[in-house]
């Protein structure tokens, strides 16, 4: 310990256990529009994190042809999970069927 060394070697072993959090019912979820005014005007914690999602990106501009196609999904009062997974559901099925999803409303 008290000279020049040429080498040093550490040797580490751990054992994990992983679990999942337990998904939340989206019935159960708070209204979106709860979850919307929950961040505004907070940047700290959750409310940071989701943030990043608020504004535009360099590559795609909000519009109102993506509000239009939104809109279906998020009813007054409608639990925000159960509103993101039925956008989710829309998004992918016109994915699916036409490979290039448009920012057309749902009709």
């Amino acid at each position: 310990m008290e000279g020049p060394h040429r080498r040093l070697v550490v040797t580490s072993s751990s054992r994990v256990s992983v679990t999942h959090p337990p998904l939340p019912v989206p019935a159960e979820t708070p209204a979106w529009e709860t979850v919307r005014e929950s961040g505004r005007g907070e940047q700290i914690g959750r409310a940071l994190d989701a943030s990043e999602f608020m504004f535009d990106s360099p590559l795609v501009k909000s519009s109102d042809d993506f509000a239009d196609y939104a809109r279906p999904s998020f009813g007054k009062d409608r639990p925000s999970l159960e509103a993101v997974l039925d956008l989710a559901r829309a998004f992918t099925a016109i994915s699916d069927s036409t490979r290039r999803p448009p920012p057309s409303p749902r009709r």
